[in-house]
């Protein structure tokens, strides 16, 4: 990877790790789903409210590494107040720009999928996402 591929994904990912939008515990959330990461310990709750089809209000809460705390700020922007057949769509869109497949990802997108050059840090790029899809993959009437 070179050089400057090395400086856009440092510089993208503390700018977003620094958001503190979305990160919000709420107890009284009608979901309250866990993403935990057993390789490095990073954990945290994401916070879902549904209604009428529609994620009306997503944070999350806890701790981990730049990476999972950038892409768990970047999914609560990528869902909120979204359908949850949006969401579905938003969740494939995501994987295949981690994946490679998107030509012009955005910029926050193209930094995560550089998680996959750094061992261990895919993981943590993917963490909140892979716990969002596994919900919407389970939950009955979604």
């Amino acid at each position: 990877m070179s050089e400057d591929l090395k400086k856009l994904y440092q510089a993208v990912l503390m700018e977003r790790q620094k958001s503190t939008l979305g990160f919000q515990k709420r107890e009284d959330a009608q979901h309250i789903i866990e993403a935990y990461n057993p390789v490095c310990g990073d954990q945290f709750q994401i916070y879902l409210d549904i209604e009428n089809g529609f994620l009306q209000k997503v944070s999350y809460h806890g701790y981990g590494c730049a990476v999972s705390k950038a892409s768990s700020s970047l999914l609560v922007e990528s869902l909120s107040a979204k359908s949850l057949v949006d969401c579905r769509s938003q969740l494939q869109y995501f994987y295949q720009c981690m994946d490679g497949k998107e030509t012009q990802p955005p910029e926050i997108y193209e930094a995560l999928a550089m998680s996959k050059n750094f061992p261990g840090r895919q993981q943590c790029a993917t963490l909140s996402w892979d716990a969002i899809q596994e919900f919407l993959l389970n939950e009955k009437g979604t």
